[in-house]
């Protein structure tokens, strides 16, 4: 049984695939489950999964496209872990990042949630800098903070973690929470953060753990465009 399960959706995302899954797969700390979790991918998606040669990946397709919080949620079911750290096809897992969650976990047993800090990475994988926006916020804020200073923090801030590569979830919450809201586009994960905090404390990693990268064709730059996200956050 791995300590951890690490939950990879990919839906067309072959290009950047291969580069996040090896970034898991040279963690130090090596005792997990990487499951690719493919949403009927029309590119080499699969080829790429099934290609590492690892034992540690576990590749799935989705009988029909779910979409990505349909996806998580069929990961975290299937989880076999208390610990399960989600993560993107199109981002990279810094050295040591994995150890710095599953470390932070049992020092912190109220929290529900963990999310790290990180660098911005723009499509060829360089540092955009656009990261330091946040330097002023992230200095103050707690290691471990309670449901009223997380409201206030989202209040304040918008959605804390910035995308799901920088979480980690218990599955005894995502469970007693309900799983990701589906249908809509931009905001269940931001969504199920505030549902988190409502009832636990919410844990923060200062150190940068991985690298998000910004393209057009990731699904939060299509919801910009759009402005989904200024509907559906303004429910959140």
């Amino acid at each position: 049984m791995p300590q951890v399960t690490v939950l990879l959706p990919v839906y067309n995302g072959a290009n950047y695939l291969a580069q996040a899954m090896q970034s898991v797969l040279a963690q130090d700390f090596s005792d997990f489950e990487l499951h690719v979790l493919d949403d009927c991918s029309e590119d080499e998606s699969a080829r790429v999964a099934r290609s590492s040669g690892d034992p540690r990946v576990r590749y799935s397709r989705n009988p029909e496209r779910y979409g990505l919080f349909k996806t998580l949620n069929r990961g975290f079911e299937e989880a076999k872990t208390s610990l399960v750290r989600i993560w993107a096809h199109d981002d990279i897992m810094l050295p040591g990042g994995l150890r710095a969650f599953v470390d932070f976990a049992p020092r912190h047993p109220s929290a529900g949630m963990v999310y790290s800090d990180f660098y911005a990475i723009n499509a060829a994988g360089e540092r955009t800098g656009d990261d330091l926006a946040h330097v002023g916020q992230r200095v103050r804020t707690p290691e471990i903070a309670s449901p009223l200073v997380s409201a206030l923090l989202f209040s304040c801030y918008g959605c804390l973690p910035g995308n799901i590569s920088t979480v980690m979830l218990r599955k005894e919450i995502w469970a007693k929470v309900g799983g990701f809201l589906t249908g809509i586009q931009q905001a269940p994960d931001y969504e199920m953060w505030v549902r988190v905090s409502e009832h636990h404390n919410i844990g923060f990693i200062r150190e940068k753990t991985v690298e998000l990268r910004a393209h057009p064709l990731q699904l939060g730059q299509q919801g910009h465009r759009q402005m989904t996200s200024i509907e559906e956050e303004l429910q959140v």
